[in-house]
């Protein structure tokens, strides 16, 4: 006669759970990086919302401020704010790393 041993089968791990296991997910540093990118999209999706002034225009007469509430990075040689300008760069900057990571 034959003696049967029931063996109980593995639960198979949730795909969530499973996912945050992976070395990316692990590692704080590349989640910390993979947020920043995320961010910078989403601004520059966002650019008319996020930005405070036009990037083009120009006013010599408020050239080269400091940071204020106004300019919160402050503003060039020319008067257009650097915050919009950087806002506004970010779109053809990603645009180009989209493209040269596909070719």
């Amino acid at each position: 006669m034959q003696q049967t041993i029931a063996v109980p089968l593995p639960v198979p791990k949730s795909v969530r759970r499973s996912l945050w296991n992976t070395p990316f997910f692990r590692n704080r540093l590349a989640v910390l990086s993979a947020l920043i990118l995320l961010l910078i999209a989403v601004m520059a999706i966002a650019a008319p919302l996020v930005a405070t002034h036009d990037p083009f225009s120009q006013s010599l007469k408020e050239g080269l401020q400091s940071p204020s509430a106004e300019h919160w990075l402050g503003t060039d040689k020319q008067g257009r704010d650097t915050w919009s300008r950087i806002v506004y760069g970010a779109r053809p900057t990603l645009a180009g790393a989209i493209v040269v990571v596909l070719l």
